[in-house]
């Protein structure tokens, strides 16, 4: 199976349990693992497939929590193309860049999610402390699923075929 398909599979089973345990955690303690993942097919894997995974998992996590169908997925396009972007000009696999880079990337979606709609009472400790749990999970979600999927050895594979003039 696809490396993508698997992080959309991968996505599906831990938006699941993150709804499970939000009842049980503080508010903004629950991470965002469709973020998460979205990041790290951001950081290793690219491409029109990827691209659409990134969209997949946005609508599966429209259609768990209810919010208006394509709402998280132009926010997970949004944070995957904008990974792609940022990976090239900074080494964001590094986990002192994809942190603050998390942190960041979070706190700006939830801007964008209160520019559409009201704010709810004590929104910024929420959104803070999301960004800090998203922040401290994205290093260690970005190591496991490239563990998991083995993404370098994709990225070598899918490298251009170089040819050497002369060699024999």
């Amino acid at each position: 199976m696809k490396p993508v398909l698997w992080a959309w599979l991968l996505a599906w089973l831990l938006l699941v349990a993150t709804g499970a345990l939000v009842p049980w955690l503080p508010d903004g303690f629950a991470p965002d693992p469709g973020l998460l993942i979205v990041v790290a097919i951001g950081l290793r894997v690219g491409g029109t497939r990827s691209l659409a995974v990134a969209w997949a998992i946005g609508a599966t996590a429209d259609l768990l929590s209810g919010a208006p169908f394509g709402h998280h997925g132009l926010l997970y396009v949004l944070a995957w193309a904008l990974t792609r972007v940022a990976q090239g000009q900074v080494e964001l696999r590094r986990s002192s860049a994809l942190a603050p880079y998390t942190f960041a990337l979070t706190l700006g979606m939830a801007g964008i999610a209160l520019a559409v709609a009201p704010a709810p009472d004590g929104w910024w400790r929420t959104t803070l402390s999301h960004a800090a749990v998203n922040a401290l999970l994205a290093p260690w979600a970005a190591r496991a699923f490239a563990a998991l999927l083995d993404t370098d050895r994709i990225d070598t594979l899918r490298g251009p075929t170089r040819l050497h003039a002369g060699a024999q």
